[in-house]
Formats: C-alpha cells, structure tokens, sequence
C-alpha cells in the first residue's frame, strides 16, 4: 500500500514539474488579469520577440533579436501586432518596451521575459486607457 502512495505521488511530482508556470499580469489598471501562461525559457527560449497580426499567435508574424527603432521599415509590421511574445533568452537585457511610436517615442509598456500576450485589446500602455493592439511601433530590449 505505502509502494502505491509512493509511486502515484512520485508520478505526479513528475508531471508538475513538466507543466509551464502560470503568472498573473496587471493590466496597467491596477486590478489582475487572466494568467498568461510563462514560457518555459530554460528549455524553450530562442532570443526573439515575435508580434502575430492576430489574437492568440494568429496570422502573419515577425520577429526581432535585437532592438527596432521602425517596426514599419525593418519588418512592415508598424501598428499591425494583436499579440506578442517575448521569448527572449533569459539574463540581461531579456525584458522589452514597446512604444507606440518610432524610434523608440510615444507611449510605452514593459513586456517581462517569457510573458505571452494573447490579446493585445486587452492590454494597455502604461497609464493610458489606450490598447497596444495594432499600435506598436518600436521596441528595445531592457532590464524591467
């Protein structure tokens, strides 16, 4: 009997391991929102930022490994982003800002390591009531 405890809670040790860690993202609003499922970035991490031209990673994408001063130049993707994440390795300079203008001008709002948003609608610029959905226009990596 004590063998089967052991096992069964070994087994589900082992899948809880497995399982990416859930963190809960403010909205800028001051009150949280759904959890936003962490990337696993000691195993999945790649160095980019990616941007989808639709919610929930749909669509067309781009990518950056480094800063952008001009998301309309280098990757035709100015204003067109409905969600991001930031699968930047993790160390210094892993975190991001997006601004809603080039060159680095404009509203602002920090994007953490390994922090996926789904649906840019609901997510603001830093003390703004305005959405980052389709109004992001640069980014530079930074420590938050």
């Amino acid at each position: 009997m004590s063998r089967t405890i052991l096992t069964v809670a070994a087994v589900a040790a082992v899948a809880l391991a497995g399982m990416p860690s859930l963190a809960v993202a403010d909205d800028g609003r001051g009150s949280a929102k759904e959890p936003v499922v962490a990337a696993d970035v000691s195993a999945k991490a790649d160095g980019y930022l990616y941007a989808f031209e639709h919610i929930n990673k749909g669509g067309k994408s781009a990518r950056w490994a480094s800063n952008s001063w001009n998301w309309g130049l280098d990757r035709d993707f100015n204003d067109k982003a409905s969600s991001l994440h930031n699968n930047g390795f993790p160390g210094s300079l892993d975190d991001v800002i997006v601004y809603r203008d080039a060159d680095f001008k404009g509203n602002s709002r920090g994007v953490h390591n390994g922090v996926y948003l789904a649906d840019l609608r609901k997510w603001n610029f830093d003390g703004t009531n305005v959405p980052l959905q389709d109004r992001i226009s640069s980014h530079r990596w930074v420590n938050l």
